[in-house]
């Protein structure tokens, strides 16, 4: 297994994820970087656990950057979709979602690592348990419910122009 339930907590206890900006809950539909809730990495211990006690979603980016085996699945995607991919992990608990039905610009490839939960693609349910995966195309609308308390993984390609500002920085 390329990221446990073990491996999300030792993120959120993480101070590198927390300065990194990396972390993130997920409230009435809106997704917010705990460090504009929680000024300090002790206001975030304190608040996090709160968060979690209110069984909120958390949701963590850039794992691709820390573990090696989500970084060659990064790659796999990358090669299929001929366009760069990060992940992200989300923790929610059991009669949860994160969003409401919405559209992603870009494909979005969802593995569940941990728990089991339900996916409305265009109208078309689909349950899916530990190990289980699917992708869901770029510009169709969909929703996630977790059934029980999951884990997931969710890779997403991006486009990057590499477009250069040209606001004058200079090595």
């Amino acid at each position: 297994m390329m990221f446990a339930k073990n491996d999300f907590e030792s993120v959120l206890n993480s101070l590198e994820f927390y300065n990194n900006r990396l972390i993130y809950v997920i409230k009435d539909g809106k997704d917010t970087v705990v460090n504009d809730l929680y000024n300090t990495f002790n206001k975030y211990v304190e608040g996090i656990k709160e968060d979690i006690a209110l069984a909120t979603t958390i949701k963590v980016q850039g794992l691709e950057i820390y573990n090696g085996q989500i970084l060659d699945k990064c790659y796999q995607l990358y090669q299929k979709w001929q366009k760069p991919v990060d992940c992200h992990a989300y923790w929610g608990y059991a009669n949860n979602g994160s969003f409401e039905m919405h559209e992603d610009p870009y494909e979005v490839y969802i593995e569940v690592m941990e728990g089991n939960k339900k996916i409305n693609i265009d109208g078309v349910e689909t349950e899916l348990k530990s190990g289980d995966s699917i992708i869901i195309p770029a510009r169709v609308p969909h929703k996630a419910f977790n059934t029980t308390d999951c884990l997931s993984l969710s890779f997403s390609s991006f486009d990057f122009s590499g477009q250069s500002m040209n606001v004058g920085i200079k090595l």
